[in-house]
């Protein structure tokens, strides 16, 4: 393993761990889904990093797209959502949400990029030839 490689990986692994401990933590229901839903992100890149990008789409689309998205819709629907209870709304939550996404977007950047370099190394295949019949 490069050193790069470990960096990411551990760098999900945290965001992983550290966005489910924020989820279980807070009160209200409208920012735990979102916190769920970073964590799915996380293990999206996760997955991406061991070679299975199949599993990592699959897992942003049917975990964090839909039942998330059926989640938050109950929580409007029963309207649990209470005016007394707030969420963590500092300065610096905003700035570490910041350093977060722009974490995520320096350890994803590189993964398309090489995507595309792979795939135009490989062999094309050669066209059957006609005099072979």
């Amino acid at each position: 393993m490069n050193g790069f490689y470990e960096f990411q990986f551990y760098l999900f692994s945290l965001l992983a761990i550290a966005s489910a401990l924020l989820f279980v933590t807070r009160r209200n229901p409208v920012p735990a889904a979102l916190w769920l839903v970073n964590v799915m992100f996380a293990l999206a890149g996760l997955y991406v990093m061991l070679d299975a990008p199949f599993v990592g789409v699959i897992q942003v689309l049917v975990y964090a797209g839909a039942i998330m998205v059926v989640f938050v819709f109950v929580v409007m629907l029963l309207n649990l959502g209470r005016s007394g209870i707030s969420d963590i709304r500092s300065l610096g939550s905003r700035l570490g949400a910041g350093a977060v996404g722009l974490a995520l977007l320096i350890g994803l950047g590189p993964y398309p990029v090489s995507m595309i370099s792979a795939a135009s190394k490989r062999p094309r295949p050669m066209p059957p030839d006609p005099s072979d019949t």
